[in-house]
């Protein structure tokens, strides 16, 4: 059971993280030196909920909050993942994260040195050949169609290192529908969220029965990523302990998740481990 069953939550406000930068100086700093705290809010979302049957209340909610639609939020997720996670690629991370049962974790940074320009909210974009297959089209690999929605663009995996209902077959939606609108508006700095968005996490909880009749909890995390430019704050920390609490996730026998060479000292950290024989049952 998390700690909010909505669509659309503030998790935490103002939550401050420790970078290594500030964790280094405050060993050789004076009491009366002091630095700015790095600030961040984090949300939770449940995509799939907010494009097929959303609420009125919570689509108000993030046009208040994040100033766009919930498929520009989407899109910005998927920017954020494909610049740090470009193996995965853009299609499979649609169908991820809009899958029924995933749950998003977002941290969102409003730098107090920056003012951004208002944004234009605009009405969800419904005309379904403005889709990835299309962008596709003129964009050649390793390329992104994506590569310009964040000015940090990053072709590694971003370790800190550095109610639920499934509808009829959804494999035939593309939520991508929208995908060149969002880009229209990114490239005409009529659209913030990009600019505010930092990280963010993807994972879902479900059931196994490893031994017949015997039941088990698993934390599949999908998806994790925060942008390059602010690797080392700490923020893939707070996100991975985050999943870990039982006060949020509620009790779980496991958490799984696949990754590249580069992130997994990261994961052996928070006492992950590549044993083959406990990863079997899994």
């Amino acid at each position: 059971m998390f700690t909010s069953k909505k669509d659309f939550a503030l998790l935490a406000r103002q939550v401050q993280l420790s970078s290594r930068e500030v964790a280094a100086a405050a060993a050789t700093t004076t009491a009366t030196e002091t630095s700015t705290p790095f600030l961040v809010d984090v949300y939770q979302v449940r995509l799939w909920k907010l494009l097929n049957k959303p609420d009125k209340a919570d689509v108000e909610a993030i046009g208040q909050t994040f100033k766009c639609n919930p498929q520009e939020l989407l899109h910005t997720i998927v920017a954020l993942y494909d610049n740090s996670l470009s193996d995965i690629g853009g299609e499979t991370i649609y169908s991820t994260i809009c899958s029924p049962k995933v749950v998003t974790i977002l941290v969102v940074f409003d730098n107090p040195h920056v003012v951004l320009k208002e944004p234009t909210i605009t009405p969800i974009v419904i005309k379904e050949d403005d889709c990835l297959d299309t962008l596709l089209e003129n964009v050649e690999y390793p390329d992104s169609v994506f590569k310009e929605v964040f000015s940090d663009s990053s072709s590694s995996e971003s370790s800190d290192d550095d109610d639920d209902d499934s509808g009829s077959d959804d494999n035939e939606h593309d939520y991508s529908v929208g995908v060149g609108k969002f880009l229209e508006k990114v490239a005409a700095d009529k659209i913030n969220f990009n600019k505010r968005l930092i990280g963010c996490l993807s994972f879902q909880k479900i059931t196994t029965f490893p031994i017949t009749s015997q039941e088990e909890h698993v934390l599949d995390l999908q998806l994790m990523a925060c942008r390059k430019k602010y690797r080392g704050h700490g923020i893939g920390r707070h996100l991975l302990k985050l999943i870990m609490n039982n006060e949020f996730v509620g009790e779980y026998d496991a958490i799984v998740t696949a990754s590249d060479q580069s992130a997994i000292d990261f994961y052996r950290k928070f006492g992950f481990t590549e044993d083959a024989i406990i990863l079997s049952k899994y």
